[in-house]
């Protein structure tokens, strides 16, 4: 399925005058009928975009707000700063929590998923097992999105993101920071 961003919800965003303080902003999407690589994405890396009219709940609160655009079936959503979704920042919020820094802007993210999914390990301890999938599977994917194998180790980037706090509830934030 092709997608087109189609909408963007705002859930417990908390707004000042000038920035956005905390909270999520939910990117829903509508389908077409082509196949194409994020259907791929959902089928060999369990990554979801979000659909409207199917837009999750979540039980978290970040301070900075984020663009949750996508889910997983570990129970983590996939997020962006502030900005547009293919120049910002990519994290990660597993279902523990956590947030994870994983790439600089979404393509970096798409080429991490494809070329090395062992991210997931990394980032949460949780295995994937991906030992039957050759290289050029992986190359295959990744001419899907026009990428070529990288010439670096897409690991190292991955990393708790220190600068995103996640708390259960924006009350929680709240007793923490004054959001504006």
């Amino acid at each position: 399925m092709k997608a087109k961003c189609h909408n963007m919800e705002k859930k417990e965003a908390v707004f000042s005058n000038q920035y956005l303080c905390g909270g999520k902003i939910i990117e829903s999407f509508i389908p077409t009928c082509e196949e194409d690589g994020f259907t791929l994405l959902q089928r060999k890396r369990g990554i979801r975009l979000i659909f409207a009219g199917l837009e999750p709940k979540f039980n978290w609160f970040p301070v900075p707000c984020f663009w949750v655009f996508a889910t997983d079936e570990k129970g983590g959503a996939f997020a962006h700063g502030e900005g547009k979704l293919e120049n910002s920042p990519i994290y990660y919020v597993s279902a523990e929590n956590k947030c994870w820094y994983l790439a600089e802007n979404f393509r970096e993210f798409v080429r991490l998923v494809i070329f090395a999914p062992e991210w997931m390990e990394k980032a949460t301890g949780k295995k994937s097992d991906f030992s039957e999938e050759t290289q050029e599977e992986r190359e295959k994917m990744g001419m899907v999105f026009g990428l070529e194998p990288p010439k670096t180790d897409l690991l190292e980037v991955v990393k708790e993101a220190e600068e995103i706090r996640i708390f259960d509830s924006q009350a929680e934030a709240e007793a923490e920071y004054e959001l504006l």
